[in-house]
This record gives structure tokens, C-alpha cells and sequence, in this order.
């Protein structure tokens, strides 16, 4: 017995599954990578959460988005890794689900 009780890190990444905003016409190359990189311009700063039955549940998310056009129906992806040892950094479990939130351009919400 270890005595030590298995925690995890959360990770969480962002990919798009909708996009609101501009046409796409308007200056098509500085918003393709906004459009096709969607990960490279949002940003959870902060997040809340607790464990219920030893299963995390999310509470609040804080997204940045430091492009130029707004996203919605925003898709989140957690990755569980375990630090304890024998085990340390291999993934325990994931979970993935949708925000259904529209993020203007260069916010937080």
C-alpha cells in the first residue's frame, strides 16, 4: 500500500467545430490560419472544476481569443495523465465536449 492517491493534470484543447464572424472573402491568407488553426488563437486562462465519485466534472471555463474573428459551439478535449508511481504521464482517461458559447474577436469570456 503507497498511501498515495492518484491524482491527474488536465490539459484541455480547443478545436473548432463552428465558426461565426466575417465572410471569408475578406482577407482570405490572415484568416485562413484563424479558420484552419483555430487552437492557435483560443486559450483557456481559467477553469474550475470537482470531483464527484471520483469523476471531474467542469464547472467554468475562461477562453481567450486572440483572433480576429468570433467562434461558437466551441469543442473541448480533457486528457487525464497519472502521477502515480509506475505510471507517471501515461493517460488514465479523456472526455470531450461541446461549449455551447459564441467568443468574439479579442475577448475572454
Amino acid at each position: 500500500h503507497y498511501g498515495i492517491v492518484k491524482s491527474f493534470f488536465l490539459i484541455i484543447f480547443l478545436f473548432l467545430s463552428t465558426i461565426s464572424g466575417n465572410s471569408i472573402a475578406e482577407e482570405v491568407k490572415p484568416k485562413e490560419s484563424m479558420i484552419l488553426h483555430p487552437e492557435w488563437y483560443l486559450k483557456v486562462v481559467d477553469f474550475s472544476y470537482y470531483i464527484a465519485a471520483r469523476v471531474a466534472i467542469f464547472s467554468s471555463f475562461k477562453i481567450e481569443n486572440t483572433a480576429d474573428i468570433a467562434y461558437k459551439d466551441i469543442k473541448v478535449k480533457a486528457y487525464y495523465y497519472s502521477t502515480f508511481p509506475g505510471s507517471v504521464g501515461q493517460i488514465v482517461s479523456s472526455t470531450g465536449g461541446n461549449l455551447p458559447i459564441t467568443v468574439p474577436p479579442h475577448s475572454k469570456k
